[in-house]
Order: C-alpha cells, then structure tokens, then sequence
C-alpha cells in the first residue's frame, strides 16, 4: 500500500515540477515536456484508481481528488503553452494540487502510523 501511496504523490509532484520548470521556457523541447506533463497526470489517475481498489474506505476520495487535480492543472498548463512559439506563457494555478498533495501525504503517513 505504501509503494501505491508514493507512487501517486510521485506523479503529482512530478507534475507540480515539471509545470514550474516550464514557465518561461522558450524553445524546441517544449512538445516534449508538455508531453511530460500529460503523462505525469495520466499517471496520477491510474495510481489512484489502484489505491482506491485497495483501500477504497481510506484513501479512494482524496486520491481521486489530487488525480483529477492533477488532471486540471495538466489541461491547464496545455491551454497556457504557445505551441507556434514554443513556450510556455504561465504557470498554472497550482493551489489546489499543492493542497491535494498534502492532504493525500498526512492521511498516508497517518495510516502508516495505524491512526486510520
């Protein structure tokens, strides 16, 4: 379970980098890492359907909430990115995904502790 927890937190977090590292980038690579981006959430969403098939009283609510906040921060950063000019304009809002992953992280460091 632990392994499933830290992989979704992974993708998240993967995902929150890899948007700030694009701000202002302006150059060729720019299809390749909004690819990135895309993956990084698309694998926030399998992981946390796996953990919800595990443990769907414990964590299958909040891991569907930072997989689909992930998923919006993705769509975002893709609206936010001049694909003619290779670059991206902005950084999403990252909020909401910040506030997912953290409470995601307490409640898998709160089950590991047997507090759940």
């Amino acid at each position: 379970m632990r392994s499933a927890c830290l992989n979704l937190l992974r993708a998240a977090v993967d995902l929150r980098s890899q948007v700030q590292n694009n701000e202002r980038y302006q150059g060729p690579e720019m299809r390749t890492r909004l690819a990135q981006v895309r993956q990084h959430a698309s694998d926030a969403e399998l992981h946390a359907v796996l953990i919800g098939t595990l443990k769907p009283d414990v964590f299958a609510e909040l891991a569907g909430k930072l997989a689909e906040e992930a998923r919006t921060v993705a769509n975002a950063a893709a609206d936010s990115t001049n694909l003619e000019m290779d670059m991206a304009d902005e950084v999403p809002d990252l909020r909401g995904l910040n506030g997912c992953i953290e409470a995601f992280s307490k409640r898998t460091v709160d089950y590991a502790k047997g507090q759940e």
